[in-house]
């Protein structure tokens, strides 16, 4: 099974679009970026690589409220700084060179977030997204945490890659800053680029060991604290909903897929999982309702 954390954090946060603000660290082709823009939020894209930032330019064409920034973001500002990318995954672009793969393709611009919401004069950040490959903590550091507190922040943790802090550092610099912890942990990387895939494992409130040393993932911050039940069903319409690059735009006039009922019951047991791992009495009820229309909805009953 895989998950998309960022359709999970975008059915959470549903509702918080007067105003909202993203920024995403790590864009990519802009694919995470569509149902928050076609909700009606502001973003900040950045993405250093030239191919890529290509795609989100031209999603900025039909959607005023993305602003694409060809900028590097880490905890210092720098100019002429080595990016290295990778023809094994175009996902794995980074300022770091951990891949065999990897080769010097330009030289970027370093920012921080400190300098970049100081001059853009940002007020609020509803979720923080950071993807950097090696590069997140980094990108914390630069936070300017005296003046902007984003309300859900998603940044990676992977100790396979190279200066990359342990998953207790990461968590404790932002359990320090207020914020409440759930982590999505993947099983260990076989290999990067075709083949096999990611595999997804399971959400689970932090502090929890991880249930393999290897494993890598995301930490999921929330400032305010989490609503158990709330993060439970984004995660059911999440698994039921299609892939983020697969939200349709506005403009294209194409509805939703229907929910399959494999997605249903998919949704229904990670339900199920979480709140069996809430350990919570307030739980029981619903905990027993959706473990039997799971149950049926799967023929085992």
């Amino acid at each position: 099974m895989t998950i998309d954390e960022i359709r999970v954090l975008y059915e959470y946060l549903r509702g918080e679009s007067a105003g909202a603000v993203m920024v995403d660290v790590g864009a990519f082709r802009g694919q995470h970026l569509r149902p928050f823009l076609r909700d009606g939020w502001r973003v900040h894209a950045f993405e250093p690589d030239p191919e890529k930032k290509a795609d989100l330019q031209a999603l900025a064409s039909a959607f005023p409220a993305l602003a694409v920034h060809a900028l590097a973001v880490s905890d210092h500002p720098a100019e002429g700084v080595p990016f290295f990318t990778s023809k094994v995954s175009a996902g794995i672009a980074s300022l770091r060179a951990f891949h065999a793969s990897h080769r010097e393709s330009l030289r970027v611009a370093i920012t921080t977030l400190d300098a970049f919401t100081a001059e853009q004069g940002l007020s609020r950040i509803d979720l923080l997204k950071i993807d950097a490959e090696g590069e997140d903590a980094a990108v914390l550091r630069g936070m300017p945490w005296d003046r902007l507190r984003p309300a859900v922040i998603l940044c990676e943790f992977d100790e396979a890659k190279p200066g990359c802090p342990p998953l207790a550092e990461m968590a404790t610099y932002l359990m320090e800053r207020g914020y409440t912890l759930m982590i999505s942990e993947w099983q260990p990387i076989i290999q990067y680029g075709g083949g096999g895939g990611h595999a997804w494992r399971r959400f689970a409130r932090y502090p929890t060991p991880l249930e393999d040393a290897k494993a890598w993932g995301n930490v999921l911050a929330f400032r305010d604290g989490v609503d158990g039940m709330r993060f439970a069903s984004a995660v059911a319409r999440a698994v039921a909903s299609p892939d983020a690059e697969e939200v349709p735009d506005p403009s294209a006039g194409n509805a939703r897929p229907s929910v399959t009922a494999q997605a249903m019951i998919a949704g229904l047991e990670a339900d199920v999982r979480f709140l069996k791992a809430s350990r919570s009495w307030r739980w029981t009820w619903p905990l027993r309702t959706l473990e039997a229309l799971a149950a049926r909805l799967a023929g085992r009953r």
